[in-house]
C-alpha cells in the first residue's frame, strides 16, 4: 500500500474515472446561464450536519458540480484493500490523492465555467485561501457557508451516522475522536481567515437544520470583519443555542446509540471512548439544557445513560478488537436517461424489447411476453389511434355507461401523448 502516488498517476486516474465521475453527477441538470458561475464553500466539523445545506445550495445553484473529497478515496488503486485489510488506515493512506483531486477537479470546473460546491472541514486555511483566490479570479462570485452546531452535538452526528451505516449497509465511515475535536478548534480561526482576506463576497452561518442564523456581504474583508465572523461561528456553537426540546432529544440519541452499540458489538476502543464521552461528559452538560431547573430530572436522565454503559453486554465485548466493517462499494453516478429523443424511437425500443424474452425459462417466458403483448397494444392505440380503433372498437360497448364507443370522440394529439407517457412509464 503505497502513502503516496506519483504525480503522473493521479492525472491518468483523475482523467479516466474522477472526471467522468463528477461528469456523471451533474447529467441531467440545466444550469443557469445568468449571472456569473459561484463556487460556494460548505464547511464545518465532521458530523456537524453538512449535507442538508448542500442540498439546499444544488436547489438554489442547479448544475452545481458537488465536490466532496471522501466521495473520491474510493479511486484510490488500493481502496478496497485498505476498507479490506485497514480500515483505520484508510483516510490517512487516501489524504494525498483524494486531496489531489479535489485540486484537479477545481481547476476543471473553472476551466468548464461551472458552478461549485465544496465540502471541508475548515481545517486548513491555506489550502481554502489558495482555492477562493483561484475562483476568484477567474470571475467567480465566492460564498462561504458555516454549519455551526455544539461539538457535542456533532460528535453524536459522527457515532450516529455510523451507526446508521453498518445497520443499512454492513459497513461505515468512523471519524476518530481526536480528529474531530482538532478539526472543531480550528473553524472559528479558518473562518476568521477567509473573511479577513476579502476573497469571501458572502457569508451565511447556518445550523444543522438549514437555517440561517446570519447572512452578510463580506467582500470588504478587513481584521474586524474577520473577528466578528469567527465570535459568531462560536456564538452558534455555543451549548446554550438548543432549546430544551432539542437537548432531551439528544439525550435520547444517546442512549439509542448506546443500545445500537450493544446490539451491533461494536468494540473498537477509540469508538467507545467517543460513546463514553457523549453518555458522561457531554450528558451532564446536554441535561442541564434538558431540564432547566430540574435537578431531579436531570439526575434521571443520567442514570438511565450510565445503565446503559453498564450493560452486561457491554462488558463481554472485546477490548482491542477493531471496528468490523466491509469492502464499500464505489458510488455509482446517476443512471442516464433512455435515448428516445420521440415517440419513434420509443416505440422502436418497445418492440425490440418484445422480442428479447428469456425462453430458457417457460414461466419467465411467459410472464414477459404477456406483458408485451400489452405493451404492443398500447403502442397500435397510440401510434395509429384512428386505425385501431375503426377496426377493433367499432361495436363494443362501453361498460360503464353503455355508449357506443363509435359515437365516442376520436384520441386527440394530447391523448396520444399522455398514452406513450404510460407507456414509457410501463416499459
Amino acid at each position: 500500500m503505497r502513502d503516496e502516488l506519483p504525480r503522473a498517476e493521479l492525472r491518468e486516474i483523475f482523467d479516466t474515472e474522477v472526471r467522468p465521475f463528477i461528469d456523471a453527477l451533474r447529467f441531467g441538470q440545466a444550469e443557469s446561464s445568468t449571472g456569473r458561475p459561484s463556487f460556494i464553500s460548505v464547511g464545518g466539523q465532521p458530523g456537524a450536519g453538512k449535507g442538508k445545506v448542500i442540498s439546499q445550495v444544488q436547489k438554489a445553484h442547479p448544475g452545481s458540480a458537488i465536490v466532496n473529497g471522501d466521495d473520491l478515496r474510493q479511486f484510490h488503486p488500493d481502496y478496497q484493500q485498505l476498507i479490506s485489510e485497514a480500515p483505520l488506515q484508510m483516510p490517512q493512506v487516501t489524504s494525498q490523492a483524494s486531496g489531489n483531486w479535489v485540486g484537479m477537479t477545481n481547476e476543471y470546473l473553472r476551466t468548464s465555467r461551472a458552478s461549485a460546491v465544496v465540502e471541508t472541514t475548515l481545517r486548513q486555511p491555506d489550502v481554502l485561501l489558495r482555492e477562493f483566490k483561484s475562483f476568484k479570479d477567474a470571475g467567480y462570485e465566492t460564498e462561504l457557508r458555516v454549519v455551526a452546531v455544539p461539538v457535542e452535538v456533532s460528535r453524536l452526528g459522527t457515532v450516529t451516522r455510523y451507526l446508521e451505516q453498518v445497520n443499512d449497509q454492513g459497513f461505515g465511515r468512523w471519524t476518530p475522536g481526536e480528529h474531530h475535536d482538532i478539526t472543531a478548534l480550528a473553524v472559528p480561526n479558518t473562518v476568521e481567515t477567509l473573511v479577513s482576506s476579502g476573497l469571501v463576497d458572502r457569508l451565511l452561518i447556518q445550523d444543522r437544520d438549514g437555517g440561517v442564523l446570519l447572512d452578510t456581504e463580506a467582500y470588504a474583508g478587513g481584521t474586524n470583519l474577520g473577528k466578528k465572523a469567527a465570535a459568531a461561528v462560536e456564538t452558534a456553537r455555543d451549548l446554550e443555542v438548543l432549546s430544551p426540546k432539542q437537548a432531551q432529544t439528544w439525550l435520547r440519541r444517546v442512549e439509542h446509540s448506546c443500545q445500537e452499540q450493544i446490539r451491533l458489538k461494536e468494540s473498537d476502543p477509540d469508538f467507545l471512548r467517543v460513546l463514553e464521552k457523549l453518555r458522561t461528559t457531554d450528558a451532564a452538560a446536554v441535561a442541564s439544557r434538558a431540564f432547566p431547573g430540574s435537578s431531579e430530572k436531570q439526575l434521571s436522565a443520567l442514570e438511565r445513560l450510565k445503565a446503559v454503559g453498564n450493560s452486561p453486554e457491554l462488558g463481554e465485548q472485546a477490548p482491542n478488537c477493531a471496528l468490523k466493517r466491509f469492502p464499500t462499494p464505489r458510488r455509482q453516478a446517476p443512471r442516464s436517461k433512455p435515448p428516445y429523443q420521440n415517440p419513434i424511437d420509443l416505440s422502436r425500443a418497445i418492440v425490440e424489447g418484445a422480442h428479447s424474452a428469456d425462453e430458457t425459462d417457460g414461466s419467465k417466458c411467459r410472464m414477459r411476453l404477456s406483458i408485451e403483448k400489452r405493451r404492443q397494444l398500447w403502442l397500435k392505440r397510440a401510434t395509429k389511434p384512428s386505425e385501431y380503433w375503426s377496426r377493433n372498437c367499432s361495436a363494443r360497448p362501453d361498460r360503464r355507461n353503455s355508449t357506443p364507443i363509435e359515437t365516442m370522440s376520436m384520441p386527440t394529439p394530447s391523448t396520444t401523448c399522455r398514452t406513450l407517457k404510460l407507456l414509457k412509464h410501463s416499459s
